[in-house]
């Protein structure tokens, strides 16, 4: 499968970036922009803003851009919260627990 994103690399030699140069603005490994590039790997969700700000794309330009090469078997799926963690627990008991004010179905009173 190829998982070239041509045009994330075009838009970074059109901004006149390297991918060294890139990576220093972005505080990241060189090559993390080469797997960006060639392998299909996702950049952070922290790091988009400044990425597109870099190439000088939109947001969703951006999102494009990384579609391209994106691996469907990759794609993350729904977040998992850890058996026993406070955000599971307080997700179970939201579920338990009905809502106040009854049951929607009862008839006013």
């Amino acid at each position: 499968m190829e998982t070239r994103r041509k045009r994330l690399a075009q838009a970074r030699k059109a901004a006149g970036l390297s991918q060294e140069k890139l990576a220093e603005h972005l505080r990241l490994h060189p090559g993390t922009i080469h797997r960006w590039e060639s392998w299909g790997r996702e950049p952070r969700g922290y790091v988009l803003p400044k990425l597109a700000h870099l190439l000088g794309v939109t947001r969703e330009e951006l999102d494009e851009m990384l579609a391209e090469g994106r691996d469907p078997s990759r794609t993350p799926g729904p977040m998992r919260r850890r058996p026993g963690s406070r955000a599971a627990q307080r997700e179970a008991e939201s579920v338990a627990t009905p809502a106040e004010g009854g049951d929607a179905g009862d008839p006013a009173p």
